[in-house]
């Protein structure tokens, strides 16, 4: 990770350069990106995707089950509503 010595200074993204200030210092970093297929097939990113793959059921058995709770909480929400759903699941699983 890079510091940043000059006279430019910014915080956020720049194209795929990203800018923050981590308290002491002004800091530029690179996005990385991974090949998608590299991603897909590789045998290092395998627990990557059985996490991806879990998460995706837990979020759509989430929606089913906001969905169905829709008509009973009349639209009643809050906002750790969501999250407490998908830990629900997440833990059912």
């Amino acid at each position: 990770m890079a510091i940043q010595k000059g006279p430019f200074k910014f915080s956020g993204k720049f194209g795929d350069t990203i800018g923050f200030h981590d308290g002491k210092v002004h800091r530029v970093k690179k996005h990385g990106k991974v090949d998608i297929e590299v991603r897909q097939n590789a045998p290092q990113y395998e627990e990557t995707r059985k996490n991806e793959e879990e998460f995706g059921v837990a979020t759509r058995c989430g929606q089913l089950f906001r969905q169905a709770m829709m008509q009973i909480t009349q639209r009643w929400t809050y906002k750790n509503y969501k999250p407490n759903v998908m830990k629900a699941i997440l833990h059912t699983l």
